[in-house]
């Protein structure tokens, strides 16, 4: 099962969408935790076995880095 990932398109202002799904998100490029934001919420809502994953990577980061 391929894993969605947040792609960029080369033209200017860049715009981002879901390597899966084709949906492109409103934040731009300097909004960078907006921008997370909105992906996170897209995991969550179209892709949640990706999102559960996700979840699991973040809480072994954080407990490696503690």
């Amino acid at each position: 099962m391929p894993s969605p990932f947040l792609r960029v398109t080369s033209g200017r202002p860049p715009e981002f969408y879901c390597s899966l799904c084709k949906i492109k998100f409103e934040t731009k490029f300097p909004e960078k935790a907006a921008l997370l934001k909105e992906w996170d919420e897209h995991l969550q809502s179209a892709h949640p076995r990706q999102w559960e994953r996700e979840l699991k990577k973040r809480a072994r980061r954080r407990a490696k880095s503690q």
